[in-house]
């Protein structure tokens, strides 16, 4: 036998895998997950507009529109380092200058960030388990309760919650190793911090899971080390990019060094449920998915553990939430928990169906044991 034929044969099959059916209407899903968060959003602030709340902005929210208004009047920096996150306050201002003072441009544009943010839920699902799963989470994230608030509120909050979106997905799109989609990853990660400060305690998690994928991966076990270095470094350049030019100005008007902010900027509370119930009737559909989303998305990380290599991005970011939680220390702020919690519910209702329909009783138990123990615990942890 030829020395070629030998090679040809050594060689095994090249497999044909048809693709998903909705994988292949992949663009298709995702226009149309965006136009039906749009009208909800749309929907949402019709009803939002003819009630008292609208001129409503508790804590933060009137912090931000006086900054904002001062940008937009020239006073494009404050005299010494940031005590807030100053990117929300230059998107208002820049919607001030272009469409004046009034709080429905903002809210419109916040309403097409937040639509464009169940489209990354879709993409992120896709990615991270299948084309089902992730249409699942983005029809749940397009009538979120929680989601509606973020992209109505006048505060960082959306922002974040795209960008931090955007940078999970751009993580999973590389599948750990793509330099281009890593170093955007870090960027939009440190965007996201400059819209929200409390955002840059991921960073130590999606650095460690990137020194460990390829050893969970089992990747070219010769070169582990320097393919987690080009990853972490890759990573924490686009980070850079966003992060020394803030540390530079803080550290020119002040003389000490403050990486994003003095601190000012805590968590933000939007307003009372109660009143918005009252105000928005649209609530009364999306506040039952807000409520059983953390017990469905048990049941999806339940199930999930049979896939474990690439759910364990997941697995520590909730793990590292628990902790701040619990051990109540600064580690992961829950808004980044919102995506992850969307994907893996559209993940648990896909398996549970599954499950069902070729009745695989073991799953379905282990689903129904983790979806009831946290509605019980649940509450105490978020």
């Amino acid at each position: 036998m030829r020395q070629e034929d030998r090679e040809d044969a050594a060689e095994p099959p090249i497999l044909y895998t048809p693709p998903s059916p909705l994988g292949v209407w992949h663009r298709a899903i995702g226009w149309g997950t965006f136009l039906i968060a749009l009208l909800v959003r749309a929907a949402f602030l019709k009803q939002l507009q003819t009630s008292r709340l609208w001129e409503d902005l508790p804590g933060d929210a009137a912090m931000y529109r006086d900054w904002a208004a001062k940008i937009a009047a020239g006073q494009w920096v404050p005299a010494g380092a940031y005590e807030w996150s100053p990117l929300y306050a230059w998107f208002l201002a820049a919607c001030f200058r272009l469409f004046g003072s009034g709080l429905m441009a903002p809210r419109l544009l916040q309403a097409v960030v937040g639509a464009a943010t169940c489209v990354l839920v879709y993409r992120i699902g896709r990615q991270a388990f299948s084309p089902a799963a992730g249409l699942i989470a983005a029809l749940v994230a397009c009538v979120h309760g929680p989601s509606l608030f973020l992209d109505a509120a006048i505060l960082p909050e959306v922002l974040a919650f795209f960008l931090s979106a955007a940078a999970l997905y751009q993580i999973f799109a590389a599948n750990a190793s793509q330099r281009g989609l890593l170093a955007s990853s870090g960027l939009c990660l440190g965007l996201a911090a400059s819209a929200r400060d409390s955002m840059i305690r991921v960073v130590p998690i999606i650095a460690l899971w990137l020194i460990l994928d390829p050893w969970l991966r089992g990747e070219r076990a010769p070169g582990r080390a320097r393919e987690s270095a080009g990853r972490l470094a890759t990573f924490a350049l686009g980070l850079g990019l966003v992060l020394a030019p803030m540390a530079a100005r803080n550290y020119h008007a002040s003389g000490e060094f403050v990486l994003l902010t003095t601190g000012g900027g805590g968590p933000a509370v939007i307003a009372d449920d109660v009143r918005y119930r009252e105000a928005v009737p649209i609530l009364l559909v999306a506040d039952p998915v807000g409520w059983l989303l953390v017990p469905v998305a048990a049941a999806g990380l339940a199930l999930s553990l049979a896939r474990w290599r690439e759910a364990f991005c997941f697995y520590l970011l909730i793990a590292g939430y628990a902790a701040s939680t619990l051990l109540d220390f600064p580690a992961v702020p829950g808004l980044v928990l919102i995506p992850i919690a969307l994907v893996l519910a559209g993940s648990g209702i896909e398996q549970t169906a599954r499950a069902a329909a070729g009745r695989r009783w073991l799953r379905l138990l282990l689903a129904a044991a983790a979806f009831l123990g946290a509605l019980l615990f649940a509450p105490a942890i978020l």
